[in-house]
């Protein structure tokens, strides 16, 4: 993961999920963003 290459101010967090927990969790945060800021919120699922 120190290689990969992050966007400034990102946060990586690592959470287990049944798969359709993860896409209620993603729906929940792009939401809550999405009333927040103009900007889009960038999402990366690693497995």
């Amino acid at each position: 993961m120190d290689k990969e290459k992050k966007t400034p101010g990102s946060q990586t967090w690592k959470l287990k999920f049944s798969q359709d927990g993860v896409f209620k969790f993603v729906a929940l945060l792009k939401a809550i963003h999405a009333g927040t800021s103009m900007s889009p919120m960038p999402v990366r699922c690693i497995s």
